[in-house]
């Protein structure tokens, strides 16, 4: 039997892409049909065998800290003080992380229950390796994400915004990883990038020290950055919910 999976949320962001939604709100509390965005990655990561979850507010989100603890009051909340990327949101949460691994998920991707189950699936299989979700969305696509270089399914490197011609691979890193104990280091050690640390860092860094890290290519992800993003994703759960 495997051990019980932790799933964080990172829930930090500000959402200024979201333009006039993301004024009364942070982007978690952004409501599809009705119900925050939070809530929607929180069920989706319980389906998929997560039976702890830990999300990461802003300090100063009072509204998403209120309306998780009415969610489900199991859940346990941690706060990161200043907006400084996903990796220095996961280092917040790994007081409140007991397993040696765990999963991270950023609030702005619904992904599909069966994906994220492969990630946990994965992760137990070989709990020392780390894995992160990839998609093939095109070259072009790496110049404003994550590029990540792949071999026999394993990562050979990640490229943080590359510049073009630097990389032929078509794959990006999606926010979704499954982090064993031995990437704390790496995500501690990973230098700010326009005031961010990147978790694309800390896997390079975790890779050439000799760890492992497995792609799990994942067919869709809902991402939800933007206004025009919020009706598409309404439109995807309208057809999902029937």
């Amino acid at each position: 039997m495997n051990p019980p999976t932790t799933a964080v949320i990172l829930a930090a962001g500000a959402g200024r892409r979201l333009g006039e939604l993301g004024r009364p709100t942070s982007k978690a509390m952004v409501p599809l049909l009705g119900r925050p965005l939070v809530q929607w990655v929180w069920q989706r990561l319980t389906v998929a065998g997560a039976q702890r979850v830990v999300v990461v507010a802003h300090a100063d989100d009072r509204q998403l800290q209120d309306f998780v603890r009415q969610l489900a009051p199991e859940i346990r909340i941690v706060l990161q003080n200043e907006r400084r990327g996903i990796a220095d949101a996961v280092l917040q949460a790994l007081p409140e992380v007991n397993e040696e691994a765990y999963l991270a998920c950023a609030c702005d991707s619904l992904f599909d229950v069966a994906d994220i189950g492969r990630l946990i699936e994965a992760g137990h299989a070989r709990p020392s390796i780390a894995a992160v979700a990839v998609q093939e969305m095109g070259v072009a696509a790496t110049a404003t994400r994550s590029a990540v270089e792949v071999r026999d399914s394993i990562v050979v490197r990640l490229l943080e915004k590359p510049a073009a011609g630097t990389t032929a691979s078509p794959l990006v890193a999606l926010p979704l990883y499954w982090l064993p104990a031995a990437v704390t280091p790496h995500l501690r050690e990973a230098a700010l990038v326009g005031g961010e640390r990147h978790v694309s860092t800390a896997l390079n860094q975790f890779i050439t020290a000799g760890g492992r890290v497995k792609a799990i290519t994942v067919a869709h992800r809902t991402e939800v950055t933007t206004a025009a993003d919020v009706a598409v994703a309404e439109a995807e759960l309208r057809s999902v919910e029937g």
